[in-house]
């Protein structure tokens, strides 16, 4: 079995799985994969109707954002950004754009 299938495994185990409070363990090997579709399979753990499940997919969504390498660059965007140096600031946040495209931080800073 590839990667892609164990991971669509993985994400169909975490939406639709017997034991609800293997939801953690489950969404933490989909942290560990971080790809679109890991985070596809926690977006869709997000509407489930147990709430251990919910708040597994969120609590790795969080884990995700804040450990995404691109994290260093918007924070260090800021600082221009509210210096009203806007092509410094902008020059930061493309970088954490292309180093993490499926976060949202970055996108918002753009505008």
């Amino acid at each position: 079995m590839g990667t892609a299938e164990a991971e669509a495994l993985l994400c169909a185990a975490l939406v639709s799985m017997v034991k609800p409070e293997l939801a953690y363990s489950v969404a933490g090997q989909l942290t560990n994969s971080g790809t679109p579709a890991a985070r596809a399979g926690l977006g869709a753990a997000l509407q489930a109707k147990e709430p251990q499940r919910r708040q597994a997919a969120m609590n790795s969504l969080r884990s995700l954002r804040d450990n995404s390498p691109a994290l260093a660059y918007y924070i260090a965007a800021m600082r221009p950004l509210s210096q009203r140096k806007y092509k410094q600031a902008y020059d930061l946040l493309k970088v954490a754009v292309e180093l993490d495209p499926e976060g949202s931080r970055p996108f918002v800073g753009l505008g």
